[in-house]
């Protein structure tokens, strides 16, 4: 299930956290963070 006690919010966090946390380049967080959510809401900004 996506969603926890508080409807995702905390899973949510903790999964941007710990990317932010990750030591890659900041080139692979945009992809993760940006790039992702482009394609899938498909923006073409």
């Amino acid at each position: 299930m996506p969603f926890d006690d508080r409807l995702g919010d905390r899973a949510t966090g903790t999964t941007i956290a710990s990317i932010e946390r990750m030591e890659i380049p900041d080139i692979d967080k945009k992809k993760i963070f940006e790039d992702n959510a482009k394609r899938i809401f498909l923006l073409s900004i």
